[in-house]
């Protein structure tokens, strides 16, 4: 699961599963790429890995993807395990965009 990709599409319309509304939070350098401090995003309620999920974002927002890499992500302000089975989201929940932070 984890080389596959998240199609949200095919998510959507599998047996039953609804879409929730998550807040997502944009940091430093990928805040810069996307132009935007927040966004609210509706996304199907299905249990994907965190790089999935980043993958779905860096369709949402092209200019993620070369940041993709290095970025990790936190859920309601918890460090998400990238090649984790498993990242359900729920209605109302917050999700971070956080790039590789340089300086000293």
């Amino acid at each position: 699961m984890a080389d596959e990709k998240f199609d949200a599409t095919a998510a959507a319309t599998a047996g039953g599963v609804s879409n929730v509304r998550v807040r997502v939070l944009f940091f430093a350098s990928a805040r810069e790429a996307v132009g935007l401090e927040k966004s609210d995003l509706e996304v199907p309620c299905a249990a994907v890995s965190g790089r999935q999920l980043l993958d779905f974002l860096c369709t949402q927002w092209p200019s993620l993807r070369p940041l993709s890499a290095a970025m990790v992500l936190a859920l309601n302000e918890d460090y998400v395990d990238m090649e984790a089975v498993t990242v359900c989201l729920k209605h109302g929940d917050e999700l971070a965009l956080i790039p590789p932070l340089s300086g000293g």
